[in-house]
């Protein structure tokens, strides 16, 4: 497989904005990410990958790493649960090949490199329905995810 370069990682999304179908979470920017409005929004039946920005850079490939700025919450509350922009550092998956889950690998491999993209995820591609759970176990972050649909509104930087 040839990789290709993708150029210089960006720092944030760059290209044109793009008008968000109805029904989805709102999302603003603020000094530390995206602000995800997501109160009267319906839970998805399916995986809905919404661009907000359209990058003008090469579509990510799976197999690639990819290079991202993330933000994520619970679409039941509105409350977030992860973001590289918080931390000030942008993270590093490979993508397509199962090690994240299946609504970002499913939602981000095609996308253009500088593109902004909402993804509203199901349970079931995200962290899976709900278990019960045993005594004097220890709840990691996935567990406490299951049974959740999330919202995710994701910077790609890069790829290689």
């Amino acid at each position: 497989m040839s990789v290709q370069d993708t150029g210089e990682p960006l720092t944030e999304a760059q290209g044109e904005e793009v008008e968000p179908q109805e029904g989805l979470p709102t999302v603003t920017m603020g000094d530390t990410g995206p602000e995800i409005d997501v109160e009267g929004v319906e839970a998805p039946d399916q995986l809905v990958a919404q661009q907000l920005i359209q990058g003008e850079r090469p579509e990510v490939v799976a197999g690639q790493t990819i290079r991202v700025h993330y933000t994520g919450v619970k679409l039941s509350d509105g409350e977030q649960f992860d973001s590289s922009w918080e931390r000030g550092e942008p993270s590093e998956f490979p993508i397509g090949v199962g090690s994240v889950i299946a609504g970002w690998d499913e939602g981000l491999v095609g996308q253009p490199i500088g593109s902004r993209v909402l993804l509203v995820v199901p349970a079931a591609e995200a962290y899976g329905e709900a278990e019960e759970e045993t005594e004097g176990e220890t709840a990691s972050p996935q567990h406490e995810l299951a049974g959740e649909d999330l919202v995710f509104v994701v910077d790609i930087l890069g790829a290689s």
